[in-house]
Formats: C-alpha cells, sequence, structure tokens
C-alpha cells in the first residue's frame, strides 16, 4: 500500500528495528541499484532473516534457508532505485493480485533477487536490534546505549584511531542520519531525487 504512494527510489525500514545511523548512510552510499543491510556474525539468530550470497551480491533471503548455507542475517534495511523500484512494485502488485497477501514483503525480494543486483552491505560490527516482546525491550537499553556511543564517538572530524582499542569502521558516521515515514523524505544526493522512505512493521 505505502509503495503505490510513493515516487522513486525507495527505502524499507522494518519498524522494530534500532541501529546505528551509519548503517542508513552506508545503505544510501552503497553503488548497487538496490541493496540489503546484513549482520555477517554468527551465530545466527533463531530469526533471522537470512541470505545467500554471490561476492557481495544477495541471491536468496528467507528465514528457512539452512543456517549452513546463509551468510548472514538481513536486519530489515533495504533500498531500491536505478529502476529496480518499479521491479519491486510491479513484483508485490503481482503477489496482490495473485492473492498473495498474506506473505511477508521479504518474499518479493526474494522473488526479485535472481533478477537484481542487490548488493549486501555489512553492518561491520556496528550495533543494532529488533523488539519482538518484552524480552527484546529490555535487552533494548543497552543496545541503544552502544549505539549512542557509537555515533557520537569519535567525534566527526576527529582522528578515529586516537582512542586505543576505539572501533574502526569502514562507514563514515552521520550525525543527522535520520528514520522518515510518508509523506516526508530524505534528500538523495546521488540521484538529486528524494527517496521515499517506507516504515515497515514486521
Amino acid at each position: 500500500l505505502a509503495l503505490d504512494r510513493t515516487r522513486g527510489a525507495v527505502t524499507i525500514v522494518n519498524g522494530d528495528d534500532l541501529f546505528n545511523g551509519a548503517l542508513l548512510e552506508a545503505l544510501r552510499r552503497d553503488p548497487s541499484p538496490a541493496a540489503a543491510v546484513v549482520d555477517l556474525s554468527r551465530p545466527l539468530p533463531a530469526d533471522a532473516m537470512k541470505v545467500t550470497l554471490d561476492g557481495r551480491r544477495v541471491t536468496s533471503l528467507g528465514k528457512a534457508i539452512p543456517d549452513h548455507l546463509a551468510a548472514g542475517n538481513a536486519i530489515g534495511l533495504y533500498r531500491f532505485g536505478g529502476g529496480t523500484e518499479d521491479l519491486l512494485r510491479e513484483e508485490i502488485r503481482r503477489w496482490v493480485v495473485g492473492g498473495q497477501v498474506g506473505a511477508f514483503y521479504v518474499a518479493a525480494i526474494n522473488a526479485l533477487a535472481p533478477r537484481v543486483a542487490l548488493g549486501a552491505v555489512p553492518t561491520a560490527g556496528l550495533t543494532w536490534c529488533e523488539v519482538d516482546d518484552a524480552a527484546d525491550l529490555a535487552a533494548a537499553q543497552i543496545k541503544v546505549a552502544q549505539i549512542q556511543t557509537e555515533e557520537t564517538w569519535p567525534p566527526v572530524g576527529s582522528q578515529r584511531d586516537a582512542r586505543p582499542g576505539a572501533r574502526k569502521n569502514r562507514f563514515e558516521y552521520s550525525t543527522n542520519a535520520s528514520v522518515t515515514t510518508l509523506p516526508n523524505a530524505a534528500r538523495d544526493t546521488n540521484s538529486g531525487r528524494s527517496p521515499s522512505t517506507v516504515n515497515q512493521t514486521t
């Protein structure tokens, strides 16, 4: 429903996700026409949205993928641009018209994976979590504190290696990364368009 109300590139963010804002910036900067943020760490959580990879391209997504075949966990941040957003709209519309309205939207992304260059953007050790229940909510307090520490250290413009043991992050920290819901949008400086952000609650 939200995709029909958007124009141009689309960023999808699961509504139960908390994450370091640098991950959203890394997703925006990825050169692939479409991309997904993937946590490559082990062990995989029981409810992981597992992915298989060919190099850095996502070839399939699904919770039923066997752990030994999975390269990581798609955390719920996706971007579609360069025409792939139209393919996503068409794929989801086809599922709805066919009566498959109970399927999770990632099933449509999985169906597109063979036809779309879906790049994997690694979390690179940056903190994220999802909040599905009371236990997750309690644990999220620690995660949020970790995220706040990551986003404020090292300060923008400072030497990253100034503090012994400081996390080295391949992505640039962003002090103003934000997630917006329809009808607001963040400016895409690469394309000159304003990509819509769809906040998807799982």
